[in-house]
């Protein structure tokens, strides 16, 4: 942007003249009667606009850089370079498998922990009662079942009468043995078949020893036997466990399991919010009204770090304009402005001056400060970037005398500003007092009343060498009014 060096918007005659170029005015200028004027005019009395020039570059109001904050792949692009797109429109999609797997799984922990704390705060059915109670019944009967492997009183006594018989049939087999072996035994040594009898008799007895060796110790152990060890500890955790059951749905619950449930619960809802919030990551939504002004995806690429589009809203616009140190006193919040957009070949364009900075911008020998134009609603098509020219009304002054800044002349020696009036055919050159003034036209604050008829002699444009007409200097306040 291009700052102008302005001068001072309420500047009197004294100061004009020695701002404005010269045309030299000498004593009877105006004694020629004889010439006709090249110009002439009536004084009117009106209102004087103090404006101020300044150049700048259009910018939207709002424009957004969007960016996946999720890295995985693009799955659609939904928008093209160009597009009109509303607040809320999807406008381009990522890989989401694995966001849709974890909102799956966190509904399924918030359910699992709202029935975990509905559990303890609901009263309990009467049909779960019920159930719990027969569970607890039925838990008590195989603990009683359990209990009754044990050895019965007929189990022992049987056992004891095994061992009793194992004892008879020993000493049986003893007798038999001692009865073979009484007669001759001196006689035994050479008799094959004696040695014989007498080995088959002593192994008899051996079994039978043996026999009532194994019927003792199996009534010992029934006589010491309990219950099943195993099958106790099964019954007993089955009561346990349905006991358990049961409490938890007769009786309340206690602060501490409540306030674990709570946590739980709280803690599920997040995990719910956070993989929902995950899952939004995968999309990516206009958040303004606007035009895509960029787009960088590429659908099975990952998506750029940044601007992977950009949103402008392209029916608001601004403009930010530098201003000279000089000239910025005199600009304010609330002034109007026209604009001249070079592309658009001078389509009436408005705005107002919605922001003044307070910290200048230096830059070298120059200090500026911006102040920012909003532009009014337009049917224009009004393109970022586009220059614009702003003219900014700074003040304004009611019912002047006005005259033509092209009929003030300057003596050269005296300094003095003149015009030249014409009364009956007559022209006089009459002092005046200059004050305000634009690139157009000059407050007359002296020296003449409204309907008086000034003109502009050949002589005056004639005079080269001494000076021109009067012109307001370059750059800085200016425009037109009257």
């Amino acid at each position: 942007m291009k700052a102008f060096n302005g001068f001072n918007l309420l500047m009197r005659s004294a100061a004009v003249i020695g701002a404005i170029a010269l045309i030299g005015l000498q004593p009877g200028v105006a004694a020629a009667q004889n010439v006709k004027p090249t110009d002439t005019t009536v004084v009117q009395q009106g209102n004087l606009t103090i404006t101020l020039n300044a150049t700048g570059s259009l910018a939207p109001v709002h424009e957004s850089d969007l960016t996946f904050q999720l890295s995985a792949p693009v799955t659609a692009v939904l928008v093209s370079e160009g597009q009109h797109v509303k607040a809320g429109d999807i406008l381009a999609r990522v890989e989401s498998t694995n966001a849709d797997s974890a909102l799956r799984t966190a509904q399924i922990a918030l359910a699992q922990s709202q029935a975990a704390y509905d559990n303890l705060t609901q009263p309990p059915r009467d049909v779960d009662v019920a159930v719990a109670q027969a569970q607890v019944t039925l838990a008590k009967a195989s603990m009683y079942a359990a209990s009754q492997t044990a050895p019965s009183g007929d189990a022992k006594e049987i056992a004891r009468l095994q061992t009793e018989l194992a004892k008879n049939q020993l000493w049986q087999s003893q007798l038999t043995r001692d009865v073979q072996l009484a007669p001759n035994p001196e006689f035994r040594n050479g008799n094959g078949g004696a040695q014989a009898g007498e080995i088959s008799a002593n192994s008899q007895v051996q079994q039978q020893e043996f026999n009532v060796d194994i019927q003792t110790s199996a009534y010992k152990d029934k006589l010491t036997q309990g219950a099943d060890a195993g099958s106790m500890s099964s019954a007993n955790a089955s009561l346990v466990q349905a006991q358990a059951s049961l409490d938890n749905l007769i009786n309340p619950a206690t602060a501490n399991e409540l306030r674990r449930a709570q946590i739980d619960l709280e803690s599920a809802r997040l995990g719910v919010q956070k993989a929902q919030q995950q899952l939004t990551l995968t999309t990516l939504v206009a958040p303004i009204d606007g035009l895509v002004a960029n787009e960088n995806l590429t659908v099975g690429e990952m998506p750029p770090a940044a601007n992977a589009i950009t949103l402008i809203d392209d029916s608001h616009y601004t403009i930010d304009l530098a201003i000279d140190e000089t000239d910025i006193v005199n600009v304010a919040v609330g002034q109007t402005v026209s604009l001249n957009v070079v592309a658009l070949n001078g389509s009436p364009i408005t705005g107002t001056v919605t922001k003044i900075e307070a910290a200048p911008k230096i830059d070298g020998q120059l200090v500026t400060y911006t102040a920012t134009v909003t532009l009014d609603f337009t049917a224009v098509p009004l393109r970022p970037k586009m220059s614009a020219t702003a003219t900014i009304t700074v003040g304004e002054i009611k019912d002047v005398i006005l005259v033509p800044n092209r009929f003030i002349r300057v003596d050269n020696t005296s300094q003095r500003t003149y015009v030249t009036v014409e009364q009956d055919g007559k022209y006089t050159d009459a002092p005046v007092t200059i004050g305000v003034r634009n690139e157009t036209n000059s407050q007359i604050e002296s020296g003449l009343e409204v309907g008086e008829t000034i003109v502009l002699l050949p002589g005056s444009t004639t005079a080269a060498a001494q000076g021109g007409l009067f012109r307001p200097p370059a750059g800085g306040a200016n425009s037109g009014g009257g």
